[in-house]
C-alpha cells in the first residue's frame, strides 16, 4: 500500500490528495504528487485510507497530515465530504505535534554538535534537523526550480546550510557550509537513496542510516548572504576571522 507523507485534500470540484508519497508501484519515492480523483476515505486506527479513481489505495497516517494554510481548509471540507466531524483535524494536529517531538528527541540522540540529519525517501528530504550548541532545531527546506535543473536547499538562517541536486537516481551535493562537521542520512522511503561524490557512491537502503564524508562530498562553498560558512558576511564566523585576519596584519 502507498502512502504519504505532509499529506492534505485539494477542493477544485473534484476531489484530489497531494503529499509526498513512498511506495508506489509506478513512482518515485519522494516524489510530490497529487492523485486522481478520490472515491473513498475511511478511517483506520490513527490513520485513513483512500481510494482513487485508478484504484490505488494510500494509507494516510494522521500524525503525517500537512498543516499548511491553502490545503488545510480543503482537507477539512473533503474530509466532512465524507461524513467525518471537522475534529479529526484537531486529533491530527495533536498526534502531528506529538510525532514532532518524538522526532526531535531521536535527533537529539543520534547527532553532535555541528551534524545534520537528513530524513529522505528516494533524492526528497522529507525533514532535517541541526544540532547546534547542544540545541536540535528543525531545517527549513526549500525546493528551487532551475531551468535546467532543481536543486534542494536544507537551512537554518545563520548556523547551516547544505544544499545538492536532486538527480533522477541520485543526489549530488553543491554546498556544505563550513561550520558543518557531518551530515547524516535516514532513508525513510521504500527504495534505497544514493549519494555521488568525488569517485565514490554512497547508497542508503529502507531503514538505514549512513554519514556522508566531508572530503569526499562536501564540495567548495558559496559566497551568499544566506550561507553559513567563513565567505558569508551573515555569519560571526567571517566577523571573528576577519578581526583575526586584522589583527595579525596590525601585529
Amino acid at each position: 500500500m502507498a502512502t504519504l507523507m505532509d499529506w492534505g485534500f485539494i477542493n477544485g470540484g473534484h476531489y484530489h490528495l497531494m503529499g509526498i508519497v513512498t511506495g508506489h508501484p509506478k513512482l518515485t519515492d519522494g516524489m510530490d504528487i497529487a492523485t486522481s480523483y478520490v472515491e473513498s476515505v475511511i478511517r483506520q486506527d490513527n490513520s485513513v485510507v483512500v481510494r482513487t479513481k485508478t484504484g490505488t489505495i494510500y494509507n494516510l497516517e494522521l500524525a503525517e497530515i500537512g498543516m499548511d494554510k491553502e490545503v488545510v481548509y480543503d482537507t477539512i471540507a473533503v474530509l466532512k465530504s465524507f461524513g467525518f466531524d471537522e475534529n479529526i483535524i484537531i486529533e491530527a494536529q495533536v498526534l502531528r505535534e506529538r510525532k514532532g517531538v518524538e522526532y526531535l528527541s531521536n535527533a537529539d540522540r543520534i547527532l553532535e554538535n555541528g551534524e545534520l540529519l537528513l530524513c529522505m525517501a528516494g533524492t526528497n528530504t522529507v525533514r532535517a534537523y541541526f544540532k547546534f550548541c547542544n540545541k536540535v532545531e528543525q531545517c527549513q527546506i526549500h525546493v528551487h526550480t532551475g531551468m535546467h535543473q532543481d536543486s534542494i536547499l536544507i537551512e537554518i538562517m545563520g548556523k547551516v546550510d547544505f544544499r545538492y541536486f536532486p538527480m533522477p537516481n541520485s543526489c549530488e551535493v553543491y554546498h556544505w557550509s563550513d561550520g558543518l562537521k557531518s551530515v547524516k542520512i535516514a532513508n525513510i522511503g521504500i527504495t534505497q537513496t544514493v549519494f555521488d561524490g568525488r569517485g565514490s557512491v554512497l547508497v542508503i537502503k529502507k531503514g538505514e542510516m549512513k554519514a556522508l564524508e566531508k572530503k569526499i562530498f562536501a564540495n567548495e562553498g558559496l559566497f551568499s548572504p544566506d550561507c553559513v560558512n567563513g565567505k558569508s558576511i551573515m555569519t560571526g564566523s567571517f566577523l571573528y576571522n576577519l578581526n583575526i585576519g586584522n589583527s595579525k596584519k596590525e601585529g
